[in-house]
């Protein structure tokens, strides 16, 4: 004879008291998660509350950026002084630029110094709005020179007017409209019999020949 394998059945009134458990912890859940979120948006406006307050909150405002204007056109450039070693003048062949040489170079050399660098480099933008030629003319005192590489103010002058062209080719202006002259003592502006009539005589000038257009 056969055993009774199947299952008992459950009594009604005990698989009711499972649903309404079950149905309890539903509900708890579903409090827990309402409560939780209400505590998590309870933190989130008192995070933005102490971030308003002037006392309290980090300034995080990004200063605005210093917008400058375009450089002048050549054509535009003040007759006078740029500086204390910069004059310009304008005349039929067009504006001129003189710059000391002590303020390019250091004494009886060809090379640009750092102060030179800079000086040149701001010179730059203003010069690439102009498509006109540059005439870069070095001048030396009637001091004379005797070295192995500048046996006289000819090579002197002459060098110096060839290191302002390439670095202005070298940052961009076109070889085509520069020209380097070297004058050596021949056009003093000054008298060189005094030191500060010397001075100016030594000097770089850059010639741009503008037309009556600009």
């Amino acid at each position: 004879m056969s055993e009774d394998t199947t299952p008992p059945r459950t009594p009604p009134h005990k698989a009711i008291a499972l649903r309404d458990s079950t149905e309890e912890e539903s509900w708890l859940l579903v409090y827990l998660d309402v409560m939780t979120l209400l505590v998590v948006m309870f933190v989130v406006m008192l995070t933005f509350a102490g971030d308003g307050d002037p006392e309290t909150a980090a300034d995080t405002t990004e200063p605005a950026p210093e917008v400058q204007g375009p450089s002048p056109h050549p054509a535009d450039w003040p007759e006078g002084s740029l500086g204390d070693d910069i004059e310009t003048s304008r005349s039929d062949e067009g504006l001129r630029l003189r710059i000391s040489s002590g303020l390019l170079f250091e004494s009886g050399q060809a090379e640009l110094s750092h102060k030179g660098l800079d000086t040149l480099a701001e010179l730059v933008p203003t010069l690439e709005q102009s498509s006109h030629p540059i005439v870069v003319t070095g001048h030396t005192d009637d001091v004379p020179i005797t070295t192995d590489r500048y046996p006289s103010n000819w090579e002197l002058s002459s060098a110096r007017a060839a290191q302002v062209v390439r670095f202005f080719q070298k940052e961009g202006i076109s070889p085509e409209r520069m020209t380097a002259v070297g004058k050596a003592h021949i056009e003093p502006r000054a008298s060189n019999e005094t030191a500060e009539g010397r001075a100016r005589n030594r000097r770089v000038e850059l010639l741009l020949r503008l037309s009556s257009a600009d």
